[in-house]
């Protein structure tokens, strides 16, 4: 058994890499080494196989309003096909489909018909629909009942941020807040610090140009690293700062 909870037969690696069982057993045994290095390349495949099975639910999240959370769930929508990809809004202040063509459903309305439905059971019935990817939209209030229970389901998260010092400030706020904050739910269990692994992805939207991205992306970075690392186990936690530069277009 390795740290992604994978198990593992002499049988498989073979099979895998096309080599005989004894030849396993003998590397294993003289080479534990380069054993290891087939083993992890085999578990990351089997990782990555998994992962594209199973549903993906990722949240676009952050404290500050105005980063681009709906316009970049919208965009990820966009690009994906229609039977794999839906929006759940869980910002109750507004209905996102005045903001976009891209099919919506807002969780506000179906907990007005039904008030036992919790996003889990909502999340759940999605992927016994067959929907591949989920993507939740939030309100920059993050610590409602709504939102509070969705975390439970999330794989990745997606936090946007723009370069001036308020909004990078929010968002290292909302690492804070979310992830190094115990969190319980309605029965008082514990939802945060998180239990499975850990997938965030950081999101400088519409930089300007270069001088911008070189002097927001190192700094933050530092402190993202910072604030996760001492808290974190490493083994569980993958982390990805990306850009999107200005392309004239006005976030919402």
């Amino acid at each position: 058994m390795n740290n992604l909870g994978i198990n593992v037969t002499n049988t498989e690696l073979a099979e895998y890499f096309n080599y005989t069982e004894g030849n396993i057993r003998h590397m294993k045994k003289k080479n534990p080494k380069e054993y290891k290095a087939l083993l992890d390349n085999y578990i990351q495949y089997k990782a990555d196989s998994n992962l594209s099975k199973d549903p993906i639910v990722i949240m676009f999240m952050n404290l500050k309003g105005g980063v681009g959370k709906s316009a970049l769930s919208r965009i990820l929508n966009d690009s994906l096909s229609n039977s794999e990809a839906v929006i759940i809004n869980l910002d109750f202040t507004r209905d996102v489909k005045k903001y976009t063509s891209s099919d919506v459903i807002n969780y506000a309305e179906l907990q007005a018909e039904d008030m036992d439905l919790t996003p889990t059971i909502f999340i759940n019935e999605i992927k016994e629909a067959g929907i591949k990817f989920i993507i939740l939209d939030t309100p920059g209030e993050l610590s409602n009942a709504e939102v509070l229970d969705a975390l439970k389901n999330v794989d990745i998260f997606v936090l946007p941020f723009g370069s001036d010092q308020e909004e990078i400030d929010e968002t290292l706020k909302t690492i804070e807040l979310i992830f190094l904050s115990e969190i319980v739910d309605e029965n008082d269990k514990p939802i945060y610090p998180y239990q499975k692994s850990l997938n965030l992805f950081f999101i400088l939207n519409n930089y300007r140009d270069d001088d911008e991205l070189t002097d927001t992306i190192p700094p933050f970075a530092n402190s993202i690293a910072t604030l996760l690392a001492p808290n974190i186990d490493v083994a569980n936690f993958s982390c990805s700062i990306n850009m999107i530069k200005d392309s004239g277009t006005t976030q919402e």
